[in-house]
């Protein structure tokens, strides 16, 4: 696979999991035949699951389904609200994190509009996927 679709779609995933960063460079390094230690860690530990804090990026790489949606030929289905839910539970969990970076601020602010009953529909489509693909519960 192509960068991208590594970066956005699989890194985008285990971020939003919240998968160990450790875990993710081992996948990675295992999965795909041209892995290599020096580009690998850095796009790994930097920007797919941003776990170095912004060393490397200034902000992660993540996003929701209708970016998934308009850059592929993926069509809508319930993994949007999975998806959906993953991010936005990512964006709450971290809130102090986006809401200090100008950059990202509004990303809580879009969070706090989101109508109550989606919220709570894709909340709890992603608390279902996380129970159900990893080991971690609720974090």
């Amino acid at each position: 696979t192509h960068h991208i679709p590594r970066l956005m779609v699989l890194g985008n995933l285990m971020t939003l999991c919240e998968i160990r960063p450790q875990l993710v460079h081992r996948w990675f390094m295992e999965m795909f035949v041209d892995a290599s230690e020096w580009v690998m860690g850095p796009n790994v530990y930097g920007m797919g699951i941003f776990s170095d804090g912004g060393i490397f990026a200034t902000k992660p790489y993540i996003c929701g389904s209708n970016y998934l949606l308009k850059m592929s030929d993926y069509k809508k289905g319930p993994w949007c609200d999975t998806v959906d839910g993953l991010y936005w539970r990512f964006i709450d969990k971290h809130r102090e994190f986006f809401a200090g970076n100008p950059r990202l601020a509004l990303m809580p602010r879009a969070l706090d509009r989101l109508d109550s009953g989606r919220r709570e529909r894709i909340f709890a489509a992603a608390e279902d996927f996380l129970g159900d693909h990893t080991l971690q519960k609720d974090s």
